[in-house]
């Protein structure tokens, strides 16, 4: 994989179980709040887990993938992939531990998942987000104006107890990106 695209700032590897021991303390209710399908695991024996289910989806279709990203130095940014939405398409995720959030490394991270999505020969993939998801929103902003993106659906998906919009927007992979 290509990564990153922009900037040189973050190394990727492929997600592994043992990840939970460093993954686990960043994820709480509040960075949750809008990931839609999942909840914060219990303890670390819980993520690892979630994590090995993620692992076995991966292993039976080639087109999904999870990734740990990194700084040049080795401090650990997030996660990000590429998953299944309920409708059967290809979505790809992004999220950034709460202290190095506001930095670019959202960004940074999306555009990688692109091109690894048109790697393995992908034509779309879909950005979802959940209504008040304020830096999601900024991420999409941003990514407009390196991709062909369009709005593909508004649906009302439960999160806490309560029902939440969220929408996906289709970026187109075949298009050439757009001049920065």
């Amino acid at each position: 994989m290509r990564t990153p695209i922009r900037g040189e700032r973050l190394v990727f590897r492929k997600l592994r179980e043992k990840d939970s021991a460093i993954i686990f303390p960043e994820i709480d209710e509040e960075l949750t709040r809008y990931w839609i399908g999942w909840e914060p695991a219990a303890d670390t024996d819980a993520l690892k887990l979630s994590i090995k289910e993620t692992l076995g989806k991966i292993a039976k279709d080639k087109n999904l993938a999870e990734f740990v990203a990194f700084t040049k130095d080795n401090e650990f940014i997030g996660c990000c992939g590429i998953e299944m939405t309920p409708e059967k398409d290809y979505e790809i995720n992004v999220w950034v531990k709460k202290s190095m959030q506001g930095k670019g490394y959202g960004l940074e991270i999306a555009c990688a998942m692109v091109e690894h999505a048109k790697e393995k020969g992908l034509k779309q993939i879909i950005y979802s987000i959940t209504e008040g998801n304020a830096a999601s929103y900024g991420l999409l902003s941003k990514l407009e104006k390196i991709f062909s993106i369009r709005k593909l659906r508004v649906c009302m998906m439960e999160k806490r107890g309560q029902q939440k919009e969220v929408t996906d927007y289709l970026i187109d992979l075949g298009e050439e990106r757009k001049p920065l």
